[in-house]
């Protein structure tokens, strides 16, 4: 209904207004914008002898602004699918397979294809060169790359057999293990496919994107539909993946989702995919919390993501039926443009890694966060990273070597369950060399295949052997500390005990090798009756929290898993005990000092590009009513941030984003370590505040 009386002119002048770059226009698949002389063509009845698409790329290249196509080749309606039943995905009975959406199928039935089909393939590659040939558009958006379950067709019969040895799986429930080798070959499927498509558009030279919607960190595709950003990310031309605005998820989450993308790959931009109507992709025709939302695209661009907004409605984010977040996104267009230099080519300061292990993500991730047992736990070791405004990034398990971790002060490996001998190599030598380590968890009691092993493949590192089990303490569990005086109990001193919950690995200490139990395991104690609920003894030999001496380096274990503990239960023990352990280990002296509240989030990167060098310091300010979503946010006043940079110069400090006159550099010098001693006094920060520091 969008189409009838379409302003292809208005729409290209509103995105001008707004300092927009790129227009992702639907081109088709299901519907086509235009007048599609291929087979299976399925035009709009409302385009109305109209060739909108036409339209629009003559006039966004008129005003150089490039034009994606979106193709979307997930179903077909039934008259299309009467055309070529034959290249469609069939399930075990020979059936045709329908696509879903949460699991939820659609109002009107679409006829979905495999990854191997000839639809999503052949076919769909000649749609894409038909666009780039007649239409001269700049790049392809494979939209909803998504194959739910599995497919018995033709195509996947035989090439299974040819690359298996086997016929595809039957029976049981496609969830559980006995489907896991036919996870891996879907996802490699998906893989080529996407490479394959890749390989169609840059035939028209290199200047021509091909992207395509691949859900990966904070969205758990890979089981059903073999998402993996890993597997992926060599086809995208810039990384993009969707994160809209969710209650559920963290106000940080952007930032979460940047930082690993950058360190997917450091040379393709980082996009959000989000969109300003709409809460979790749902409701899409209103708006979603203007806070919130103007938190999620400032904590996006603040670690050096760029943006996409979504709208799934009206002709332009000016024409629809809800225009009250309109102004909200336009505002943070306008700034990107401005300040593209200095916002576009940066990379984080962050003597702090989080090792992502795929392995373990792909075992232990789940869709339903309560039974979750890896992404849960980087959010929570992300919320006690960020409220102590500690700098992070991520090292990965797929770039992991001696090179990717030298000048990092402390690596975290949050319940990394499943590494390599070689992993475990490369982590024991940056130990050894005086590195630091905070482990959690299961973390290397499984090897790369998924098999558990005997011991921690890291028990030298960690001074602690595996004592064969794990309990489950979510029922009435505790710690007993044992060293009250260590740096980790900071602010626990009139206690003897410590709260547990979740699973606890069962380990000893090696106490021959000088490792330390700074806290050890509790049985339950039972609450009711309360006569009985007493022990006869609090003391076990399972060690919950350790350090041990390793080389020249050092090592927290925690045989909990604190951080997921973080996140699910939030008693303040377990982020007051990560968080003791993480400023201990880096000897209480961090890059960015401040006594700004937690609710005021800062992100510290240095710019690389063109732009005059230096650093930017980012900050959101959260601060608001303790509840979901955001209504207002509360301005912050009177607070200092000390920064220590890796430069010699102080030359000058600019408000890219925010009140220049709220900022005061109080005293720069150069220390005796050779950094460059940065402090600030910040009046007031409203919502945003991003400062460009140029040094030299």
């Amino acid at each position: 209904m969008d189409l009838v009386g379409y302003d292809s002119e208005k729409v290209v002048d509103y995105l001008m207004s707004v300092d927009a770059n790129c227009l992702v226009i639907n081109a088709g698949g299901i519907i086509d914008l235009f007048p599609n002389p291929l087979e299976l063509s399925n035009p709009s009845r409302f385009l109305g002898g109209q060739d909108i698409l036409r339209e629009l790329c003559d006039a966004c290249r008129a005003k150089g602004i490039r034009v994606i196509a979106r193709v979307d080749f997930r179903g077909v309606e039934r008259r299309v699918f009467e055309q070529r039943p034959d290249v469609f995905s069939v399930d075990a009975n020979g059936f045709p397979r329908i696509s879903r959406y949460l699991g939820e199928p659609l109002p009107e039935t679409l006829y979905t294809p495999c990854y191997l089909s000839w639809y999503r393939n052949e076919h769909a590659f000649e749609f894409a060169r038909h666009l780039i040939r007649e239409y001269g558009v700049d790049g392809i958006w494979e939209n909803a790359s998504v194959h739910e379950g599995i497919c018995y067709c033709k195509r996947c019969e035989a090439a299974y057999k040819s690359e298996v040895g086997e016929g595809l799986p039957r029976g049981g429930v496609f969830a559980e293990a006995g489907y896991d080798g036919y996870r891996a070959w879907k996802a490699r499927k998906l893989q080529e496919h996407l490479e394959n498509f890749r390989r169609e558009i840059k035939a028209f030279g290199d200047d021509k994107a091909f992207c395509a919607e691949i859900f990966g960190l904070f969205y758990d595709l890979y089981d059903f539909a073999g998402h993996d950003l890993y597997n992926i990310k060599e086809a995208m031309d810039f990384l993009v993946t969707p994160l809209f605005v969710a209650n559920d998820e963290p106000l940080s989450a952007p930032t979460i989702l940047t930082k690993f993308l950058k360190a997917l790959d450091a040379d393709k931009t980082p996009v959000v995919l989000f969109g300003h109507l709409g809460t979790d992709n749902q409701l899409r025709y209103v708006s979603n919390s203007p806070s919130e939302l103007k938190i999620w695209m400032w904590q996006a661009i603040g670690s050096g993501a760029s943006l996409w907004d979504v709208i799934f409605n009206g002709q332009h984010a000016a024409a629809t039926y809800d225009r009250r977040n309109e102004a909200l996104v336009a505002e943070v267009f306008r700034t990107m443009k401005k300040f593209e230099h200095q916002l576009h080519n940066r990379r984080p300061v962050a003597p702090v890694g989080i090792f992502f292990s795929q392995k373990t993500n792909l075992k232990r991730r789940r869709p339903n966060r309560d039974e979750d047992h890896y992404l849960t736990n980087i959010l929570g070791l992300d919320q006690v990273l960020t409220d102590s405004h500690i700098q992070y990034d991520f090292v990965l398990d797929l770039n992991l070597s001696a090179e990717a971790i030298r000048g990092k002060e402390l690596l975290i490996l949050p319940n990394a369950e499943f590494i390599s001998d070689a992993e475990a190599d490369i982590i024991r030598e940056f130990v050894r060399n005086g590195g630091k380590v905070i482990a959690t968890g299961a973390t290397s009691l499984g090897d790369e295949s998924g098999a558990r092993r005997e011991n921690f493949a890291l028990s030298d590192v960690l001074g602690c052997d595996y004592a064969g089990t794990s309990v489950d303490a979510s029922k009435w569990g505790y710690q007993r500390i044992k060293e009250s005086a260590h740096r980790v109990f900071s602010g626990m001193e009139k206690t003897e005990l410590a709260a547990n919950w979740g699973q606890s690995v069962l380990v000893r200490e090696r106490s021959h090798d000088g490792s330390k139990a700074l806290a050890t395991f509790v049985p339950p104690i039972y609450p009711q009756p309360p006569e009985k609920s007493w022990l006869t003894s609090m003391d076990t030999p399972y060690a919950t929290i350790l350090e041990n001496q390793f080389g020249n380096g050092r090592a927290v274990y925690f045989a909990t898993e604190i951080d997921r503990n973080i996140w699910h239960h939030g008693h303040l023990d377990f982020s007051t005990l990560l968080g003791n352990a993480v400023s201990y280990m880096l000897s209480d002296e961090h890059v960015l000092e401040t006594n700004a509240p937690p609710s005021v989030q800062m992100t510290l990167t240095e710019v690389t590009g063109e732009a005059p060098g230096g650093f930017i310091l980012h900050m959101v300010n959260l601060t608001s009513t303790p509840r979901r979503p955001v209504a207002n946010i509360i301005p912050v006043r009177d607070f200092s941030v000390t920064l220590k940079l890796p430069a010699k110069e102080f030359v000058s400090c600019d408000a890219l984003i925010g009140n220049k006159e709220d900022v005061n550099v109080s005293a720069h010098e150069v220390t005796s370590d050779g950094d460059l001693c940065v402090r600030l006094s910040i009046g007031q920060i409203d919502d945003v505040l991003s400062l460009h520091l140029v040094t030299q």
